[in-house]
């Protein structure tokens, strides 16, 4: 059986592929954080000063997009 891991590693990333991991200390971590998915990261961590800005930044660029 082969492990997971190697399979999503030799997938084709078609820009839409996101990885979330749980480290074993319980941190969620986000590979390639889409704009669509900052809410649930914000959600997570509220606090997160990156996050937060990123989120802004995201915004923005939709809000001058056509």
């Amino acid at each position: 059986m082969r492990n997971s891991i190697d399979k999503d590693r030799r997938r084709v990333d078609d820009g839409r592929t996101v990885t979330i991991r749980l480290a074993p200390d319980g941190r969620v971590l986000f590979h390639d954080l889409t704009p669509d998915l900052l809410p649930v990261a914000r959600k997570l961590n509220p606090s997160d000063d990156t996050l937060h800005r990123r989120q802004l930044a995201a915004e923005q660029l939709s809000a001058d997009s056509p």
